[in-house]
């Protein structure tokens, strides 16, 4: 098991620890609660084991912001790869004028080296490349 695996393992098991119904509040904290008057309509039983959902809930938080993170920096590498190639090539217009690698015939392929995994599309092998 490689250590990403790993890691997603160990926090699939965190989630499934903090969904358990096992955790209970703190005695003072529900009495407390429950003696709030804005908090008439929601009181929270004593002695009963709930979930950890608000939990669970930050955990997908912070890994959706992490994916639109790293799906930004892809995208940055892939601009500045596909700029560097140009440069790199010396790419001209083609006869209708269109400039850099839309000049380029297999363009849909080169920008899209990287393959899609949503697609299950793997990446551009070195030879197909050139």
């Amino acid at each position: 098991m490689t250590q990403s695996e790993e890691l997603f393992a160990d926090l699939l098991a965190l989630v499934e620890e903090c969904l358990a119904r096992k955790h209970r509040p703190d005695p003072e904290l529900v009495r407390k609660h429950n003696a709030d008057p804005l908090n008439r309509d929601w009181q929270i039983p004593e002695g009963v084991f709930w979930e950890q959902a608000d939990v669970v809930h930050d955990i997908l938080a912070v890994l959706a912001e992490e994916m639109i993170r790293l799906n930004k920096e892809k995208q940055a590498e892939m601009r500045n790869f596909l700029s560097w190639l140009e440069a790199e090539l010396q790419v001209k217009p083609d006869k209708h004028g269109t400039p850099g690698i839309e000049a380029l015939t297999g363009k849909t392929q080169l920008k899209n080296y990287l393959g899609d995994y949503q697609r299950e599309e793997p990446e551009l092998a070195f030879e197909e490349l050139w």
